[in-house]
């Protein structure tokens, strides 16, 4: 058997349906601020992103810069380390000069003295 509604019924119902639609787009009021909220926080992440980028070509720059003028100083050093060394083993030989020099004078002076020294030994005297 058809159930039958009463006419009360009938009308709270109908009531219903209008209020329902009458509440249409109120969901809008909501998440408008809610899609306005991720719209700034999207552009606040894109400028932190950006930011970052931009820093960390700065940085890059930096320690580019700072690598060439290390590496400049380090060709520096070792040039000025050649140099030394070359000037050390310059000193070296007028040192070995001087002596080696030295030393023949010393025996130029020691062979007359030796001869005249030894001419009174017979073995050795001439």
């Amino acid at each position: 058997m058809p159930r039958r509604v009463s006419a009360r019924c009938r009308i709270s119902r109908s009531e219903d349906l209008t209020s329902r639609r009458s509440l249409r787009g109120q969901a809008l009021v909501f998440l408008l601020p809610l899609l306005l909220a991720l719209v700034a926080a999207g552009y606040a992440a894109y400028e932190a992103g950006r930011r970052v980028h931009e820093k960390r070509r700065l940085v890059d720059a930096a320690d580019a810069a700072a690598l060439s003028a290390a590496a400049w100083q380090a060709r520096a050093l070792d040039f000025e380390a050649y140099t030394n060394r070359a000037i050390v083993a310059n000193q070296v030989v007028v040192a070995q000069a001087v002596s080696v020099r030295a030393f023949s004078d010393y025996v130029n002076t020691l062979l007359p003295r030796a001869a005249t020294i030894t001419q009174w030994i017979p073995a050795l005297g001439t």
